[in-house]
């Protein structure tokens, strides 16, 4: 048995020690987090650095050890939304705190069919990197995040 911490970042930030062992699956961590927190496990996405732990598999699959921090991102299981807005157009997006950036570019492409790599966004004044968390940035229902073409070129006039 060894010591990991969960960190929350929601509305009410936390940071709690668990007792797990390296044999524990991820359910099995959701289900102390439950025991100690009260957060439902439908609720709780978890991250180890930029990685999403899938329930059937253990933390030594993962290679977590003593003193580790595991990601804690709440989940509204409905979602919420958000807009993402080019020149005077806005176009709402349905989302979850626990979304990349990448996977919103993805859905604005399902909407508006942009290409992803065509797609730059910016919220309050940072640009958005791709493997972030909505929940990183804080960005929360209706948000708006600016988007800006990216532009590719360099082709030489004949």
């Amino acid at each position: 048995m060894f010591n990991i911490t969960i960190s929350c970042i929601s509305f009410s930030s936390f940071e709690k020690q668990i007792k797990v062992s390296p044999s524990n699956t991820i359910q099995n961590v959701k289900n102390k987090i439950k025991l100690e927190t009260d957060i439902d496990i439908d609720k709780q996405v978890l991250y180890f650095g930029d990685q999403l732990l899938e329930n059937e598999r253990t933390l030594s699959d993962y290679k977590i050890e003593q003193n580790d921090l595991i990601r804690l991102v709440l989940m509204n299981p409905g979602g919420f939304e958000i807009y993402v807005k080019h020149q005077d157009k806005s176009t709402a997006i349905q989302v979850q705190s626990s979304y990349t950036i990448e996977k919103v570019k993805e859905k604005y492409n399902e909407k508006k069919g942009i290409p992803v790599c065509e797609q730059r966004y910016i919220y309050n004044g940072k640009e958005l990197e791709n493997r972030r968390l909505l929940s990183d940035y804080c960005i929360e229902r209706s948000a708006t995040i600016h988007l800006v073409f990216r532009l590719f070129g360099g082709a030489a006039l004949p």
